[in-house]
């Protein structure tokens, strides 16, 4: 899918997550975060939306190893102040310039590490950057290419055979958002 369309999903996400729990955190913030968590499976591809936002400026070829740096910072904070939390997201970063796209960070192990260091960062969060990551890994079930949900094991889990980019990608991401603004304004 597209990154709108991954978008569109990461916000029904957050709104979701709104009506599943009653949130200290500010509505915004917990919607941002479930969009946050869509885009983030796409860290291993430099051409993705997060990458334009994040990193617009910084060539294509040097995008992975700001993550790859990003992930070894990460493991080095968790060495000195002893963090479970800094180390899943260390692991998680470093794994990205080693993986190709649709690979580690399109799988369940992602999901887990993304979900348990978005739990520790506070427990508001755990919730829709659940379902934010989620469902990017759905929405990509659903394409030619499929999922490899059980990586390192490289099978793809596909439940259709759409086009990424063709109508239907745009259909579902269009429908999604217009229905998703309509549940958060109706809260």
């Amino acid at each position: 899918m597209k990154g709108g369309t991954h978008l569109a999903l990461g916000i029904a996400s957050g709104v979701a997550a709104l009506s599943m729990q009653d949130a200290e955190l500010h509505e915004g913030v917990v919607v941002l975060a479930a969009a946050l968590a869509s885009l983030m499976p796409d860290l291993d591809e430099e051409k993705s939306i997060i990458y334009g936002y994040t990193m617009g400026k910084v060539p294509l070829k040097r995008r992975r190893l700001l993550v790859g740096g990003l992930g070894a910072l990460c493991l080095l904070t968790a060495l000195m102040i002893d963090s479970g939390a800094f180390f899943m997201a260390g692991l998680f970063f470093l794994a990205i310039p080693f993986s190709g796209h649709r690979r580690f960070t399109h799988s369940l192990l992602a999901l887990a590490i993304v979900t348990y260091f978005a739990g520790a960062i506070h427990p508001d969060l755990k919730t829709p950057v659940f379902l934010g990551y989620l469902s990017h890994l759905l929405a990509d079930s659903l394409t030619v290419l499929g999922v490899p949900w059980l990586w390192p094991i490289p099978k793809p889990f596909r439940f259709a055979k759409l086009k990424t980019g063709g109508v239907p990608d745009y259909l579902i991401g269009y429908a999604t958002l217009f229905f998703a603004l309509m549940a958060w304004y109706r809260m």
